[in-house]
């Protein structure tokens, strides 16, 4: 067709698709040589890998195959010594070098490579051993070490290079000297750099490579110390300086440390041979002691020597961070620090410590630096702890030492009687404050030690974890009493290890003292104030502290050393109230008063009250006044200011309960005025005030020192507590009770409030014998009527829930309630619990006066051997005579046992039928077996009373009141009826009023009738036996005597026990008055008459 026919649209579409079509072709031509260039490339690499591959599989059979061949030689030469010459060993170093070049170079073709990885660690381990000959021989010509602290290499290119991927060709480049010496020299260095480096790779490479016997042997002899410094003391080429700067490469770069805690984390785990593990160890030390001979090294100079000294600093701090913090490693690092040989760096604790101290806080000596550590640390926690652990058992081995050290000595004292000056000098070789920082270390890390983890280190590990079976053992260390004794003895009293019948001068005396640091004392306490508060919060770590606690009471001199110490270091025993004190200087008398104050009460705690006023504990009595105020005053200020410390919560526990027995001591002879024992009065006021707006925040300080607050004051603050729980409880249930089955009705009924609440208020009604319910709405008269006869009935020793004890005189748990009671006596006791709960709750005053160690246990006191007197006087005299028994206790032939009521014996601890009471032990035997009588026995009916107490009435709120007090609370005064005071507080209706004539005839009538009979009236009148806690001027409401007819005197006087109202008809005469009044009370009625 012509092109004139052809649209002018189609012509232009044709050759846009012909310019697409010539641009494809283009495309595809330069893609296909582009694809011929890269398949060039790859054909190129893969010869290129082939090769490699082919000589890398030449070399390492010739390795191989050499390596085997000197071992037959080796042999053939027999006793005569063989050493490799330098020019053979470099070309064994440069090949090995060559066949780990690539191989290390990723981390993760080592793990999936095993196979090779495996047999290039035979070569390595193989290569050691013949390098460790060689650093070693006499041979100056064969022996690497000359050659390596010879060479004249630059060492700046040579750590260029090392860190750069091309190592082998920039290595293989390096120009040689001239001369053939100088060459093999170089080669000698660069090769063994490089083995240094690969072996290092390797151990960074893969989780499987583990430092074999050889290896350890050329690396220990390669980093040996004695060597190094006299090579460097033989040098004064400048060279020199770069040599030396080989080892920043090795120890920093490839980061040794956090090699070596894997490798002996390994070991360790794998029980290998402890000589090995040792070796580890040692490696270890070896950066320490050379940089720390590079620090003082003279052909070095300043800046080098600071940089040197750094460096220094900065390894001492890994040695600790990254080998004594792995678990079990404690042994072997005593073992290394016991050898002998000269080569082996002695441990310098007090460096070594401080440096850590100091590397990873700014101020270690403030409270801010443990602030500081533990904000560093917070997430090494087990780290920290297994590093405590491991100190404890290091600790443990100084003193050993020292002690052993000491003892050898005094013995050679004796066998030269002139020596006297020396006897002395020779005690103070062990000086304590050289530990100071690793003391404070340990401090330190406590602050990771929670209650939790010590509960599962030392009561519930799991017998397959052996990291946490170790650190048990060691951590128990402390508690153990003769170490306990002797950190407090060295830290305290330096010269028990002087023996006393020497005549020591003034002069030195004075040296002896010398060596007693205050800072060093402080800190120990500190230690074992730290666990001893961690281990309160538990009952079963509690256990393990007795033993160290029990120690310090008996031991006199110790808590004489701490109060004197706490007199003479803080600016009086008072000063910790006092605002002037740093934080630091607070927290450490903090730390000591604890310590004191708990070996002194558990001192006081088995002393009877006549020997504590004959002055036989460690604090004479004219001195106790001055503790008492400083002590009284501490309290209030941690309570005052909610301080939430666990160390100062634990001190002020711990004071209170000395406080509280002190002040047991004081009511049975006064040791001060009794004002002296109150707070200021603008304390007490300030404390009632904010009573007064309903918050109780203050009740703490009340409730660890009820003494210090008056009486009155607390039965006000106890009302309080009532009406704001009574505010808000408005649950009320009717309760239907037959007269004659008030026990068995009162019961149930308790039983099923429990479930619901036991402060809700209830309606009593009585059923009398006929069936028929009683007249009379309950407005509170009946209901404490019904609690009155429940409580004779149920506290009535004949039931046999309660027996009598103290003379016959008072009630305690019957410990064979379970005979009497059957299955259910648990289910009684807790119902009695809620009775005497309700009393309270209620102001009810009851009969029942409960033993004295039973009061105690209500408020949660810990009985002693003092309640012992009263509960069994025989059992008392018994144990007083072992107490001060001056002849071996293990003659008396006694055990941990004793045998209960049915003659069987009872072991006090586990075993304890096997474990004879000797001198060491005697104080906690008396402990234990008053302990077994007094609260053991009675634990689980005393336990079930308390649920039923304290589901009315909480403890802390009993903790208000001492034992005596709290039996005021339930029963009142012991004292009779102050018809005077019932008189001033008596109100008046219906036309009475205390000047009519017959009132005042009716009060002389009351005055004249005997005690029972005033009894009656009071029981009349308000349905309660006893008058009201603190006087009727606290009877809600009020006594009121009401004026009605008496109906020709024929009506007889009647009460409102709800609102204690007295109805009274005016009778003809005071006779017809008497008669009347007397019938009334006897008939037992009261509104029912009405």
């Amino acid at each position: 067709m012509d092109d004139k026919f052809i649209a002018p649209t189609l012509k232009k579409d044709g050759k846009k698709q012909l310019i697409k079509n010539l641009q494809s072709q283009r495309k595809e031509k330069s893609q296909n040589k582009v694809n011929d260039k890269h398949a060039t490339t790859i054909q190129s690499l893969f010869r290129s890998f082939l090769a490699t591959k082919k000589m890398k599989n030449i070399i390492q059979d010739r390795l191989q195959k050499r390596l085997s061949d000197l071992v037959q030689v080796e042999k053939a030469m027999k006793d005569q010594e063989f050493v490799l010459p330098i020019t053979i060993m470099n070309d064994f170093m440069r090949d090995f070098n060559y066949l780990c070049f690539r191989f290390v170079m990723k981390n993760k073709y080592c793990d999936k490579n095993l196979e090779k990885f495996n047999s290039y660690q035979t070569i390595l381990e193989k290569m050691a051993y013949w390098i460790s000959k060689s650093l070693i021989t006499k041979k100056q010509k064969e022996n690497i070490y000359q050659a390596f602290f010879n060479s004249q290499l630059h060492m700046s290119q040579v750590r260029r290079n090392l860190k750069d991927e091309s190592v082998k060709n920039s290595l293989m480049s390096i120009k040689q000297k001239n001369s053939e010496q100088n060459q093999i020299q170089n080669r000698s260095w660069i090769n063994i750099a490089k083995i240094l480096y690969y072996v290092f790779r390797f151990f960074s490479a893969s989780s499987h490579y583990t430092w074999k016997d050889n290896l350890q042997t050329f690396l220990k002899q390669f980093f040996n110390i004695q060597i190094i410094e006299n090579e460097l003391n033989c040098k004064s080429d400048p060279n020199v300086v770069h040599v030396l700067s080989f080892y920043d490469d090795i120890f920093i770069n490839f980061n040794l440390y956090q090699l070596l805690n894997f490798q002996i984390t390994q070991m360790v785990n794998r029980n290998s041979p402890s000589a090995n593990i040792e070796d580890m160890v040692e490696i270890g030390l070896f950066p320490i002691q050379i940089y720390q001979s590079l620090s003082f090294s003279k052909i070095i100079n300043r800046e080098q020597k600071e940089k040197n000294f750094n460096t220094y600093v900065k390894f001492q701090s890994e040695f600790i961070t990254k080998i004594v913090s792995i678990s079990k490693i404690a042994p072997f690092v005593i073992n290394v620090e016991q050898r002998t040989s000269k080569t082996i760096p002695h441990l310098n604790w007090k460096n070594l410590f401080q440096s850590f101290l100091f590397t990873n806080v700014q101020d270690p000596l403030s409270q801010s630096g443990e602030k500081e550590f533990v904000r560093h640390f917070q997430n090494q926690q087990s780290q920290l702890i297994y590093m405590f652990g491991n100190q404890v058992k290091i600790l443990e081995s100084i003193l050993n030492k020292e002690l052993n050290q000491n003892q050898e000595q005094q013995n050679q004292q004796q066998m030269d009687l002139n020596s006297q000056q020396s006897k002395v000098k020779q005690q103070i070789n062990f000086h304590f404050h050289d530990y100071y920082f690793f003391l404070k270390l340990m401090s330190y890390c406590l602050n990771f030690l929670t209650p939790q983890w010590f509960s599962n280190i030392l009561v519930n590990y799991s017998l397959d974890d052996k990291d946490v079976i170790a650190l048990s053992e060691y951590i128990n260390i402390l508690f153990d009493k003769k170490f306990a004794l002797k950190i407090f003895s060295l830290a305290f009293d330096q010269n028990f290890l002087v023996n006393e019948d020497l005549n020591i001068t003034n002069k030195e005396r004075n040296m002896k003292y010398d060596v007693y640091n205050p800072e060093v004392s402080n800190i120990i306490c500190e230690i074992y104030s730290k666990i001893l508060s961690i281990a309160s919060k538990s009952e079963q770590s509690q256990k393990l502290t007795f033993k160290i606690v029990s120690s310090f009471a008996s031991n006199e001199r110790l808590i004489k050393r701490l109060y004197t110490h706490l007199k003479t270091n803080f600016q009086g025993i008072d000063s910790l109230t006092d605002g002037d004190l740093s934080q630091e200087t607070f927290n450490s008398y903090t730390h000591v008063y604890t310590i004191f104050i708990v070996s002194y009460y558990n001192q006081l705690s088995i002393t009877d009250f006549q020997d504590f006023f004959q002055s036989k504990t460690s604090i004479p009595l004219d001195q106790l006044p001055e503790l008492i105020k400083a002590l009284v005053k501490l309290n209030y200020k941690i309570l005052s200011q909610s301080m939430s410390q666990s160390s100062l919560i634990y001190l002020s526990f711990q004071s209170s309960k000395l406080l509280r027995l002190l002040h047991e001591f004081h009511t049975k002879k006064q040791i001060m005025p009794d004002n002296q024992w109150l707070l200021r009065d603008s304390q007490i006021s300030g404390i009632i005030m904010e009573i007064e707006k309903f918050n109780f925040s203050q009740t703490s300080i009340i409730r660890a020192m009820p003494f210090s607050i008056p009486f009155e004051t607390r039965i006000f603050i106890l009302k309080k507590l009532i009406e704001k729980q009574k505010f808000h409880n408005d649950v009320a249930f009717r309760v239907l009770i037959r007269r004659n089955n008030i026990f068995g009705d009162g019961f149930e009924a308790f039983r099923q409030i429990r479930e619901i609440d036991l402060q809700a208020k209830l309606r009593v009604y009585y059923i009398d014998e006929f069936g028929n319910e009683e007249k009379g709405i309950d407005a509170g008269g009946i209901f404490k009527e019904f609690i009155n006869d429940l409580s004779k009935i149920v506290f009535d020793p004949n039931y046999g829930m309660f027996r009598l004890v103290e003379n016959n005189q008072k009630l305690c748990p019957n410990q064979d309630s379970l005979e009497f009671l059957g299955p259910e006596h648990l289910e009684i006791f807790h119902f009695l619990g809620s009775v005497v709960g309700r009393a309270i709750y209620d102001q009810i005053q009851i009969q029942p006066i409960f033993s004295v160690f039973f009061l105690r246990q209500m408020i949660g006191k810990q009985n002693n051997l003092v309640e012992l007197e009263n509960f069994d006087k025989e059992l008392y005299k018994n144990l007083k005579f072992l107490k001060e028994y001056k002849g071996d206790t293990k003659d008396l032939c006694l055990t941990f046992s004793i045998g209960d009521q049915n003659q069987k014996e009872i072991s006090l601890v586990p075993n304890g039928k096997n474990i004879p009471v000797d001198n060491s032990n005697i104080l906690r035997y008396i402990y234990l077996v008053a302990d077994y009588k007094m609260n053991k026995c009675i634990e689980n009916q005393t336990k079930a009373f308390m649920n039923g107490l304290t589901k009315v009435i909480p403890k802390n709120w009993l903790q208000m009141f001492n034992e005596n007090e709290v039996q005021m609370l339930i029963s009142g005064q012991e004292k009779g009826i102050d018809i005077e005071n019932l008189k001033s507080n008596t109100k008046y209706e219906g036309g009475y009023g205390s000047w009519d004539f017959y009132i005042r005839d009716f009060w002389k009538l009351v005055a004249s009738l005997t005690e029972e009979e005033k009894i009656l009236l009071i029981k009349f009148v308000t349905s309660c036996e006893r008058p009201p806690l603190l006087g009727f001027q606290n009877l809600e409401p009020s006594f009121t005597v009401v004026k009605v007819s008496s109906e020709g005197d024929t009506k007889l006087p009647s009460a409102q026990t709800c609102f204690n109202k007295f109805i009274l008809p005016k009778y003809s005469s005071t006779k017809i008055l008497k008669e009347k009044l007397l019938l009334a009370l006897k008939s037992g009625q009261g509104f029912y008459l009405s």
